[in-house]
């Protein structure tokens, strides 16, 4: 036994290959206590900042240098030599903050293509236990498959799970330190600070731009206060909610690798923070569409702020009562069943549409569809049902006109994106919001602007079209198919749809795709 373990540790000395910063064996653990001494020693110097020059002094060193890992254990260092209060705090939480802060950085060749998906570290030790298992029945094939691994880097790169997190963190810590040296720039130099309220351009001596909107920036005069930027809180990855007196704004960082929430496959350069805001400015102001009780609306941008070295990120206002696609549903179909008179004629005229709709040749055809995919049994119960019920119930109408209104604003963004030749590559920035004064309606809310670009008037009708070829056969299948929902449901849908103009489909578009 001694003997196989001394030839298994020379196997793997054998081998070229890196020791991670952090794994599961390594004694120093990351837990939510570290979060909490850095917000308590960044707090008590964003309280103090205002009346300690030597402070303001120290924080602006970091205005230039690149983002790194190291930042944290800098600021740590500075602030504990020329700042007294601060380094009793850190005294105090050396062992844990103090040694998180000082751990080295995890080297930035195997941080690739970002955190998320560089490849997985794998040890020496694991692999070789795998390969004793697979080669045990041909143990004559071991040494060839041992000589081809020792020739390759398998080793060398890959991120365990502790360093993913540890670089995420000291990242974002990096990050709170840069917006530390803004508002100690924005102290000494408050005058060109207050001149965004009449200006579009505002540069600090150290480099920072500030790009905005006049009208906005005075409408909210406290963000020219960076003594009143409390705090910030992360939302995802690089949204965070800041506390600005006692309002509360939306600051969105530029994404780049040594984020988390990246491209599938690794990360992909997008807009810059001033190209967001400027996105998101002409969006506002020329894609504001609605139709029925379904509007497109946008966040409003204020500034964008460039630092030297890179890092940037733009301010936006905050928005209440967002939610998400799931909840939306629900909180909508409940607005309108609170809302009857407002929705009493749309109602009342569905049902009497609905039996001469279903004998309609659309209305036939669509029938057949649902017979075939429920069966003669289920399709004979549903056909049983609706003579019982009579017409379409209150509620069921409530449930697929959310639906219904979901799915248009959804088609109206293509349609704004299609009109201003535009295309966006990432089709997850959207929130939604039931508004009920003065009547029930139903916002979609463009949030991300990261990855929207111009294209050519051809490259957008063409995708336009390539998107609600494959979507619009989905939506109609989804009713279909709907088990739980009444054929008076089905076919209310069906007509909700087709009058909105949202049932023809290029069939030239589905065969290119092989779905027709």
């Amino acid at each position: 036994m001694e003997g196989y373990q001394q030839l298994t540790q020379t196997l793997i000395d054998s081998f070229p290959s890196r020791k991670p910063i952090l794994d599961k064996d390594s004694e120093f653990e990351m837990g939510n206590e570290i979060d909490r001494q850095w917000e308590l020693v960044t707090e008590r110097v964003r309280r103090d900042l205002l009346n300690n020059n030597q402070l303001r002094k120290v924080l602006l060193f970091f205005i230039s240098i690149p983002l790194s890992e190291r930042i944290p254990q800098q600021f740590l260092e500075a602030v504990s030599q020329y700042y007294g209060s601060a380094s009793r705090l850190l005294q105090r939480y050396q062992q844990s903050l103090g040694l998180f802060a000082g751990l080295p950085a995890v080297p930035d060749e195997v941080i690739n293509p970002d955190i998320t998906y560089a490849p997985k570290f794998i040890s020496p030790e694991r692999r070789l236990q795998r390969m004793f298992d697979v080669y045990g029945r041909n143990p004559e094939d071991l040494p060839e498959a041992l000589n081809k691994l020792r020739k390759s880097d398998v080793f060398l790169t890959g991120l365990s799970a502790a360093e993913r997190e540890l670089i995420a963190r000291r990242y974002r810590f990096a990050r709170d330190v840069k917006l530390l040296a803004f508002m100690a720039e924005s102290v000494t130099h408050r005058d060109e600070l207050q001149q965004i309220q009449t200006s579009v351009d505002v540069q600090f001596p150290s480099g920072i731009v500030i790009h905005g909107n006049p009208v906005l920036f005075a409408r909210y005069p406290e963000l020219s206060n960076p003594q009143a930027w409390k705090k910030r809180k992360m939302k995802k990855d690089r949204v965070f909610e800041l506390t600005v007196d006692e309002k509360r704004f939306i600051l969105k960082e530029r994404k780049t690798a040594r984020h988390v929430d990246t491209q599938k496959g690794g990360h992909r350069e997008g807009n810059t923070s001033r190209q967001e805001f400027e996105i998101a400015t002409l969006l506002r102001e020329r894609a504001l569409v609605e139709q029925d009780r379904a509007m497109l609306v946008w966040e409003t941008p204020i500034c964008s702020v460039d630092f030297p070295d890179g890092y940037s990120f733009v301010v936006f206002e905050y928005m209440e009562g967002l939610e998400s696609m799931y909840d939306v549903q629900v909180s909508l179909e409940q607005s309108i069943l609170q809302n009857f008179q407002q929705f009493r004629n749309e109602y009342e005229n569905l049902n009497r549409i609905l039996p001469t709709y279903a004998r309609s040749e659309q209305g036939k055809i669509f029938l057949n569809d649902v017979a075939r995919l429920s069966g003669i049994k289920d399709f004979l119960q549903l056909i049983f049902r609706w003579k019982k019920e009579g017409s379409l119930t209150y509620k069921d109408f409530s449930r697929v006109k959310a639906r219904f209104l979901i799915n248009l604003a959804h088609e109206l963004s293509m349609r704004v994106f299609r009109d201003n030749n535009l295309e966006n590559l990432d089709h997850d920035g959207w929130a939604y919001r039931v508004v009920c004064t003065p009547e029930v309606r139903l916002q979609l809310v463009g949030m991300d602007f990261e990855y929207i670009g111009s294209v050519t008037p051809e490259y957008a009708q063409e995708s336009y079209e390539t998107m609600i070829a494959l979507d619009r056969p989905a939506i109609l299948n989804e009713f279909k198919r709907d088990l739980k929902s009444s054929l008076q449901s089905r076919l209310a849908s069906l007509w909700m749809y087709e009058q909105a103009g949202m049932t023809t489909i290029n069939t030239e578009v589905l065969k290119k795709y092989g779905l027709r």
